[in-house]
């Protein structure tokens, strides 16, 4: 999430090096709202908001853009994650915390699209929903609510506490994790009371009958997230961005080959930002963090 970024590119391993084609694949999503001429590299090459839009939504989404490369709190994927957002797409932000990836899909998919941002801190959600007020972007729709593997399942979202600041980037969600792995760092957290729902039941919930673009970063939780989400794998096959980091994803006894692996089962490549440009890769490295999944 936004505040704890480090980087998302480093030094590139020879053995990840990307193949031939990685960059020449379409980029379409699964519902035809991005053609299928573009390339991962034409659609990257420069972020265009909807001109049918509201201003004050265009202008945030083009400030976020521009700063994406430049402030080290603001990850590099986000602007090129929203280059890949065509007008009237439907998008979905998982883990959507401040509004960062959901401002920029709203302004990239324009008021014939649709972002749904999910956000299990209740605070957050109303400041989401404070966001799309006063960004004018009906197509920005806050839900609160927790993403897992399973529906109805009582538990509790744990916020760290630093120097008596909450530190919102850094909450997860205690069902089914083990311990509080580098969350043991913090002085101390706040829990929140949560029921869970699964992304197939929240999809079918709210109406959503095309996905085309999905960006997750739920602290480890991004596993059991997918395991909830066979239906949306299966019959939509957006577009996805993924956080994967081996150090969240152990408290819930995951790896990050877990979450390839089961991408890979329905047929998704692998892509991370490299440079300046989506490169394909087999393996999660240590040096990035944010990871593109699409069907070649």
């Amino acid at each position: 999430m936004v505040g704890n970024y480090q980087g998302g590119g480093g030094p590139v391993d020879r053995a990840e090096q990307a193949s031939p084609d990685s960059v020449s694949a379409t980029a379409s999503c699964s519902q035809g709202a991005q053609s299928s001429a573009t390339t991962l590299a034409e659609a990257s090459d420069q972020f265009h908001p909807s001109r049918r839009g509201s201003t004050r939504l265009s202008a945030a989404a083009g400030l976020l853009s521009w700063l994406s490369p430049r402030a080290w709190c603001i990850e590099t994927e986000a602007a090129q994650l929203a280059r890949l957002v065509a007008p009237g797409s439907v998008c979905i932000d998982i883990g959507a915390g401040y509004g960062l990836y959901s401002t920029l899909f709203a302004a990239a998919a324009g008021p014939d699209g649709r972002t749904l941002a999910i956000e299990a801190n209740p605070r957050l959600t109303k400041r989401l929903h404070r966001l799309a007020t006063v960004l004018r972007a009906p197509s920005l729709q806050p839900i609160g609510a927790a993403v897992s593997s399973a529906s109805g399942v009582d538990t509790q979202l744990s916020v760290p506490y630093r120097n008596s600041m909450p530190v919102f980037g850094r909450a997860f969600m205690l069902h089914g994790a083990a311990h509080h792995g580098p969350n043991s760092e913090f002085d101390r957290d706040r829990l929140i009371d949560l029921t869970t729902t699964t992304l197939d039941e929240l999809t079918e919930e709210f109406g959503v009958n095309r996905i085309d673009v999905i960006k997750v970063d739920i602290e480890g939780a991004e596993y059991a997230m997918l395991c909830g989400a066979h239906a949306v794998l299966t019959r939509h096959r957006p577009l996805w961005m993924l956080e994967i980091e081996e150090r969240h994803l152990a408290k819930y006894g995951h790896r990050a080959a877990d979450v390839v692996d089961l991408m890979a089962s329905h047929g998704y490549a692998m892509y991370r930002w490299r440079g300046d440009q989506w490169q394909r890769c087999s393996h999660v490295s240590p040096t990035a963090r944010n990871y593109l999944f699409r069907i070649p």
